[in-house]
């Protein structure tokens, strides 16, 4: 089945012609009254806090919004073939549709890369807007833009550029709650709030129908995420930096076991990803300089490395790593805690546990005899083990084999990118075998 994402921006936008047996559904964005609206805060504390963004990377938010809605609401189940890959067609208004359409190529292969996915993108001509009311620029103006989800990395990320002496926007997105931001945010601000300007976006997709299922995979929120940061860092300075702070083992995230290869396991920050989206931006000619700089660390490495070890651990705990935080509920325990036998829990408790700071409190004990591996709170920790079990026995070419056959490399990085794989495994392997 092949699926029409038409999208409308603003009040007077309007609607293209499509055959009328054609299945489709609409996003609008800023369009007061209307039904298919989506729910957001995309770039009204952006305006406030004096910042304006390019034509080029709003339209850029705007067309990650629409992706991550058609990702969402467009179950893969509707796909009877394989249950997984779609066929989706986005109508978009962009400012300057030739730039569109010269970037449009590249935006086709991010988004199959990302979502395993086929897409075709059409543009056309955006209704004219007023212009928006802008701030009072902040003094000093921010250095550059940090990626801020609430999880360890990115709390890591932002403290080592913050004690550099760097001002900083921090770019977090929610959906029902921007709980874990703000806890993280809250660890910052006794040391840092005076070198920092906090912004949350918030996204809800629309919904035809309170029982229409939803798609859980979400492969395509990573577009949203960068395009939230891009459209924050391309209102500073020309060539102003945004920051992707993500551990080296999570942005290569090798499938543990051949179930999980190709696009069922998550592309959110591979190299492949960064590289299509920074040539993205290069076509879009949006002036932001995209960092990943700890790509070649394990998590446990940026723990130990942290440059203000003090606000580290003050604030660590407030962090969330989890994948399924309202797990509590399912063991008749509290929701909002580290269910801590997720792929990202056991990362997260290795990285503690190299570092001696494993002493959070979790839903369930991984490492507990009782959790049996055929169990679903088993099932990534046998995963793990099996993983780490044929890596013993790869050689170090087969090892470098196992990491491109991902997705595509900069060959001069693949030997780096071979070492965090390995010592990210060994990280995991330490921590599983502690108590063995």
């Amino acid at each position: 089945m092949s699926w029409n994402v038409i999208a409308q921006i603003g009040e007077d936008d309007y609607y293209p012609v499509l055959d009328p047996n054609e299945v489709r559904f609409v996003a609008a964005i800023d369009k007061r009254g209307d039904s298919h609206c989506v729910t957001h805060d995309l770039l009204t504390n952006v305006f406030k806090a004096g910042l304006h963004p390019s034509q080029a990377a709003i339209d850029l938010l705007h067309v990650a919004a629409i992706v991550y809605t058609a990702d969402l609401r467009i179950w893969r189940g509707y796909n009877g073939e394989d249950a997984w890959s779609r066929e989706i067609s986005i109508y978009a208004p962009v400012a300057d549709v030739a730039l569109w359409n010269a970037a449009g190529p590249k935006l086709i292969e991010l988004l199959r890369f990302l979502t395993g996915d086929e897409w075709i993108v059409n543009f056309r001509s955006k209704a004219s807007a007023p212009d928006p009311t802008i701030g009072e620029p902040p003094d000093p103006m921010p250095d550059g833009v940090c990626l801020f989800s609430g999880g360890l990395d990115s709390f890591v990320g932002a403290i080592d550029l913050l004690a550099s002496g760097q001002h900083l926007a921090l770019v977090g997105h929610y959906g029902h709650t921007q709980r874990e931001q703000v806890a993280a945010y809250d660890a910052l601000k006794p040391t840092y709030e005076g070198q920092t300007i906090p912004l949350w976006f918030f996204l809800v997709p629309p919904r035809s129908s309170d029982d229409q299922i939803v798609e859980s995979t979400m492969r395509a929120r990573s577009l949203l995420f960068l395009a939230l940061g891009t459209s924050v860092a391309s209102a500073l300075p020309s060539g102003s930096s945004l920051h992707v702070p993500e551990n080296g083992l999570i942005s290569l995230n090798i499938p543990l076991t051949f179930g999980r290869a190709g696009t069922h396991s998550t592309r959110t920050t591979h190299p492949h990803t960064i590289d299509l989206y920074r040539q993205l931006l290069d076509r879009l000619a949006i002036k932001v300089e995209l960092h990943t700089p700890y790509r070649f660390l394990t998590k446990g490495e940026m723990l130990r490395d942290c440059k203000d070890q003090a606000v580290l651990k003050s604030g660590i705990h407030s962090t969330m790593s989890c994948s399924r935080p309202q797990a509590g509920r399912f063991h008749k325990r509290p929701v909002g805690r580290h269910c801590g036998y997720c792929v990202p829990c056991i990362i997260r408790r290795a990285a503690l546990y190299s570092v001696g700071l494993d002493s959070e409190e979790h839903v369930l004990d991984v490492l507990a005899p009782e959790i049996r591996a055929k169990e679903a709170a088993g099932y990534d920790k046998r995963a793990f083990l099996m993983a780490i079990a044929r890596l013993r026995d790869m050689s170090p070419l087969q090892i470098t084999g196992e990491i491109m056959s991902a997705g595509p490399l900069d060959t001069t990085e693949v030997d780096a990118l071979t070492g965090v794989f390995r010592r990210g495994m060994e990280e995991v392997d330490r921590f599983l075998r502690q108590k063995s």
